[in-house]
Formats: C-alpha cells, structure tokens, sequence
C-alpha cells in the first residue's frame, strides 16, 4: 500500500500558531526473501535441467529410484535452498535455452 502522509496540527502555546505537520511512517519491507523448500539430493539421479520460456521456469529432470520427477524452479534464488552437490551438479551440467533467451536462462 502506498505511504500517505498523515497531516497533524500542532499549536503553539505562546504564538497561538497554527502549524501542520505531515507525518509519514516507515515503510514495512520484508527483510529476507521467502526460499521454498526445495527437494534434496537430486544429483544422484540428475538427468537435465532446462529453461522454458513459456512459463519463465527453469525444469529440472531427475529420476529418483524407478520414477522420473520434476522440479520446477521460477526465481534464481530459489536455487540457494539446494544442497552443495546439488549446487555443483547444476554448476556442471550447463542449463538447456533457445538462443533468444540466453541472458534470462544465464541468471540462473
């Protein structure tokens, strides 16, 4: 919501003054970002990660003992939720993108 100032009016005792204040309140801000829980240890089954430029989502593919799932990943920040390996294993295998959306699929 947006800020409006609050007009106050202050008189002055000696004076008899009438003089008006606008008083305006700090504005509430979030001060981490909301990470979702993320699935763990997909690297050991990791088969591929790709940019959709449909939907703004990066999919990652793994199989996980006879099934194959997904996770789907919209912001690039979500991905510090991710263990170490998982961390390295997206480091190592190079994200999947069409040429027109190379510099939004690199932010992840």
């Amino acid at each position: 919501m947006p800020h409006y100032p609050k007009r106050v009016k202050r008189v002055d005792p000696v004076t008899g003054a009438v003089e008006t204040l606008l008083n305006v309140k700090k504005p509430r801000t979030m001060r981490n970002i909301r990470v979702p829980k993320m699935e763990q240890d997909f690297y050991k089954g990791f088969l591929g990660w790709v940019y959709s430029c449909i939907s703004t989502e990066v999919v990652i593919t793994y199989r996980a003992g006879s099934e194959i799932r997904v996770i789907h990943i919209y912001d690039p920040m979500w991905l510090v939720n991710c263990s170490a390996k998982d961390i390295g294993c997206l480091f190592i295998n190079k994200i999947h993108f069409q040429c027109e959306d190379r510099e939004q699929a690199m932010q992840f």
